[in-house]
């Protein structure tokens, strides 16, 4: 009896060092970490990119701090009244932005998307701010994105 005692004891401590280590998980990179939570975008900003086309080279300069240049990957018609552009930056270890226009039955025009980076802990949504112009909010990958490893 005192001999199982001694390895029940003993895997249970193996096992609990294991969990311990499957725990730790190494932080991943704040690519936006230098910018501010929330920045301003102008429409015409916006607009601009569905003028490209797929290999085109395209240069967002949403403010003085933040500039994102990069190629266009894709560029879609969707649906009648929805495009979508991917653009991948020559900058922020290759973040992607995926911009949508989404032309609305009264005429008027929405655009979302988001910006990331692959291994990054932060990126960006782009959301109308109410006044006619967008907003870049920043976000944590980890809240958006799911943690999902295929074996």
């Amino acid at each position: 009896m005192l001999f199982t005692k001694k390895y029940v004891i003993l895997l249970l401590l193996c096992l609990t060092t294991a969990v311990a280590f499957a725990q730790n998980k190494a932080a991943l990179p704040a690519r936006f970490a230098h910018l501010s939570d929330n920045i301003t975008v102008k429409e015409n900003t916006l607009s601009e990119a569905f003028s490209k086309q797929e290999g085109q080279n395209i240069d967002f300069n949403f403010n003085t701090s933040f500039n994102f240049p990069g190629t266009v990957i894709s560029q879609k018609k969707v649906y009648d009244n929805l495009y979508t552009i991917i653009v991948r930056s020559s900058d922020f270890n290759k973040a992607m932005m995926q911009l949508s226009k989404q032309l609305k039955a009264d005429g008027t025009v929405l655009y979302t998307g988001k910006i990331f980076s692959n291994g990054g802990s932060d990126g960006f949504s782009i959301v109308p701010d109410g006044k006619g112009n967008y907003l870049l909010q920043k976000f944590e990958t980890a809240l958006v994105l799911q943690d999902c490893h295929l074996q």
